[in-house]
């Protein structure tokens, strides 16, 4: 089994899924330098140290595609990833320490008590511009 899985459409990637198996050493980033959401992995085996440091603030930003990163903490969910033109790509269950990145539609379902973390930039657009439903299921 793969410890990074991508997700396709013909428009690009519509979701990555990252096992908890995921042991490449240093800095792994696993985005397009595009993406809003930036998904890194730092597997360090000797001590290291990063500079006080700021990041600068992105200038120009219109229309962004908002993405989501859920961190599996305890429990499993099966996501469903949907592409450019609203068809279901493909299905995965994500269990305990695995990570995922949602970066088109997609569904979920919890399959067993789950607690995770979810991590999606802001700012929130309220519940009425928040989400476009697939399909008819709100």
């Amino acid at each position: 089994m793969d410890d990074v899985i991508v997700y396709e459409d013909e428009q690009g990637i519509v979701g990555i899924v990252v096992k908890k198996e995921f042991d490449r050493p240093g800095i792994t980033f696993l985005t397009p330098e595009s993406f809003n959401l930036q998904l890194g992995f730092h597997i360090q085996e000797t001590l290291r140290e990063v500079s006080p440091h700021i990041h600068e603030p992105i200038k120009e930003a219109h229309d962004i595609p908002v993405q989501e990163i859920f961190y599996i903490i305890k429990g499993k969910i099966e996501v469903e990833f949907y592409g450019s033109d609203d068809s279901l790509v493909a299905t995965a269950v994500i269990t305990d320490g695995d990570t995922v990145l949602l970066c088109r539609g997609h569904a979920i379902r919890f399959l067993e008590p789950t607690k995770m973390i979810e991590i999606r930039q802001g700012p929130y657009q309220g519940r009425e511009n928040d989400k476009r439903f697939i399909g008819a299921k709100p």
